[in-house]
């Protein structure tokens, strides 16, 4: 009976995208943010070394310090969606964090959809970043809550910025 059940919400699902279909335009366009680093430090004898806490924030390579930010409007309505692409894993709360959360992303998501408007949906798209840690990780309670405030803010900041500045053009 699972599959029957399970195949008739598909196909729901599929009538309601239906439904909501409309005519695109779809922009892109790049930033950047020096919001982490990369925990693998390359000491002088050639051995390599995890810094887990970077908390002054020193630049470390490689890192891609990327924005990309793709908008999607909906024709005669203004902005729909808008995709946000970051390298950094989303790991400022630490595994002794017993709180729900989307970490940064969920901040910055947050943070974009209210600069943007209500009607815009904001996701977050993780890039490439394995070694690539946010300043602070593993934080807990409230300091851990405060700092991922602050990256979301700041990668929304950036997401908004590049957001409004895109403008159509022929590819």
């Amino acid at each position: 009976t699972w599959s029957k059940e399970t195949e008739q919400k598909i196909l729901h699902a599929v009538r309601q995208a239906h439904e909501k279909l409309f005519t695109a335009k779809i922009h892109f366009g790049q930033g950047a943010l020096m919001g982490a680093h990369n925990i693998r430090v390359f000491q002088d004898d050639g051995t390599v070394q995890d810094r887990w806490e970077n908390p002054k924030e020193e630049g470390t390579a490689p890192i891609d310090p990327a924005v990309r930010v793709i908008r999607i409007d909906q024709e005669g309505a203004g902005p729909k969606a808008i995709l946000v692409h970051y390298s950094c894993q989303p790991a400022v709360l630490g595994s002794g964090n017993r709180e729900i959360s989307a970490d940064f992303p969920g901040t910055m998501s947050r943070y974009v959809e209210r600069e943007l408007g209500q009607s815009v949906t904001c996701f977050f798209l993780g890039g490439a970043s394995a070694n690539i840690y946010p300043f602070k990780p593993g934080l807990e309670g409230p300091e851990g809550f405060e700092e991922v405030d602050r990256m979301g803010q700041r990668l929304g900041r950036e997401a908004v910025r590049v957001a409004r500045s895109l403008s159509p053009r022929d590819w």
